[in-house]
């Protein structure tokens, strides 16, 4: 399974290891700030990766602390979904 946005392809994995990289502080969990900087590497523009990590919190971070957990693979899933919703395309 792979994921698609524009030109980009990546594998489930690969697209966990980008949400991942942008854990700059590496306490983690991605903050706002962190899902916004993988959004827009993602290909988002500026303004939609805005809204796209807010979503993202409000939908997958569900304990309303601004963080979603990088340990929790069940969080990790519902980021994945969620991106999915968001347009990049699952491809087998």
């Amino acid at each position: 399974m792979t994921i698609k946005n524009n030109d980009l392809e990546l594998s489930k994995e690969q697209l966990v290891d980008v949400f991942k990289s942008y854990d700059l502080d590496k306490d983690g969990k991605l903050s706002r700030k962190e899902l916004r900087a993988a959004f827009q590497f993602l290909g988002s523009n500026c303004i939609v990766s805005y809204f796209r990590a807010i979503r993202a919190l409000c939908t997958v971070g569900a304990n309303n602390d601004g963080y979603i957990s990088l340990t929790d693979e069940n969080k990790l899933q519902l980021l994945i979904d969620y991106a999915r919703r968001c347009g990049y395309s699952l491809i087998t």
